[in-house]
């Protein structure tokens, strides 16, 4: 601290009404505020205005959550390495990886769509 620091004062008002209270006046306010001069509230034709077919909507969220699933898996796959117990250590490093991979050790990249 160089001394120059001020303290600073946050004023706390209170207030006394209950949680319901303020939820019912503030409700109220709202209310008071959206209705215009004749009281009414905005009317509404027999026909909505937009047409959505939600089953079409939830459908494409559905296909879309597999299809991350899927991508986070496939990464998985990629990504993953091995583990190793530790009493089978010694085996593996008298004997090569040839256990762990009979394919060869996989390269850093090795399946990887993009260059980082």
């Amino acid at each position: 601290m160089t001394g120059k620091e001020r303290e600073r004062v946050i004023p706390i008002t209170t207030d006394t009404r209950t949680m319901e209270q303020c939820r019912k006046d503030m409700v109220n306010n709202l209310e008071r505020k959206q209705k215009n001069t004749s009281g009414d509230l905005a009317k509404v034709d027999g026909k909505p205005t937009c047409c959505h077919n939600w089953d079409d909507e939830v459908n494409r969220w559905i296909q879309e959550a597999y299809n991350r699933w899927n991508e986070d898996m496939g990464r998985m796959s990629r990504d993953i390495f091995a583990l190793v117990v530790i009493r089978d250590l010694e085996n593996i490093l008298l004997t090569g990886f040839t256990e762990i991979f009979p394919f060869g050790l996989p390269s850093h990249n090795e399946g990887r769509d993009t260059d980082f």
